[in-house]
């Protein structure tokens, strides 16, 4: 089975917790970008459009529920995945 290739977007403000995650991502032959707070990931989300967001609920400047309301409001994210 061949995996397609995704733009990911990986949001944590754990460094280094956010940069295993994209390794291993990149590893799986995906693109990924990783930042490290709510502000940089709203910037980001605009300007690289992933398909995919990998979200931290726990960021210290923005709650888990505005979190999902604001996923939801980017169009060109496809799936968004929230971890506590």
């Amino acid at each position: 089975m061949t995996a397609t290739r995704k733009s990911i977007l990986v949001v944590d403000d754990n460094r280094d917790a956010a940069d295993s995650l994209a390794m291993l991502l990149e590893i799986g032959g995906h693109e990924v970008t990783a930042v490290y707070s709510a502000s940089e990931a709203l910037k980001r989300a605009s300007e690289l459009r992933p398909a995919v967001i990998v979200m931290d609920l726990g960021l210290p400047q923005i709650d888990g529920a505005r979190s999902r309301a604001g996923c939801a409001a980017w169009p060109s994210s496809r799936a968004c995945v929230f971890w506590p």
